[in-house]
């Protein structure tokens, strides 16, 4: 009796380890997957961004730098792209400079667009687009930068942190 259960034991191990003679056998395996969500901006400055304002036309009519910044972006979900300002004016630089410049002055737009969106401390939604890497059209583009100071500030100069958030959509 001792020998039987001793060969049953060993037969049933046999089986259950999927030993087999003269057949093919399939195990199944599973792998597992986690993705994040995930959202990656480059932004490239093209150019001086610095605006010097010469006469009463460009101060009135503005300044435009064409393709200003270059923007990349690389993400597995739809995304919105929103420009705000660190402070709601432009901060002044010596003592020339006494006027609060609001941030409005400053405006922002895709290349070949044709509104330009005013610069301002809350964020304002700029651009949006799909999932895909910088080879989606929607998701490489450019910026053009307007500023219009108009004639109701005092001259001197100025500076002001400009903030690009993106985010999913």
């Amino acid at each position: 009796m001792k020998k039987i259960f001793i060969l049953i034991t060993v037969f049933s191990t046999f089986l259950n380890g999927r030993l087999s003679y003269g057949q093919g056998i399939s195990q199944p395996v599973s792998a597992r997957l986690s993705v994040k969500s995930f959202i990656s901006m480059k932004i490239n400055k093209s150019q001086n961004i610095d605006f010097k304002f010469n006469s009463t036309e460009q101060m009135e009519q503005g300044i435009t730098k064409p393709n200003a910044f270059n923007v990349e972006i690389k993400t597995n979900q739809n995304w919105n792209l929103s420009v705000s300002s660190l402070t709601p004016n432009f901060l002044a630089l010596g003592p020339d400079s006494q006027t609060l410049l609001p941030s409005s002055i400053l405006g922002l737009r895709k290349s070949n667009t044709s509104s330009f969106i005013s610069v301002a401390q809350n964020p304002v939604s700029l651009a949006t687009g799909g999932r895909g890497s910088s080879t989606n059209g929607q998701n490489q583009f450019n910026l053009d930068l307007k500023a219009t100071p108009g004639l109701n500030f005092d001259g001197g100069s100025f500076t002001l942190v400009v903030i690009f958030t993106v985010s999913p959509q």
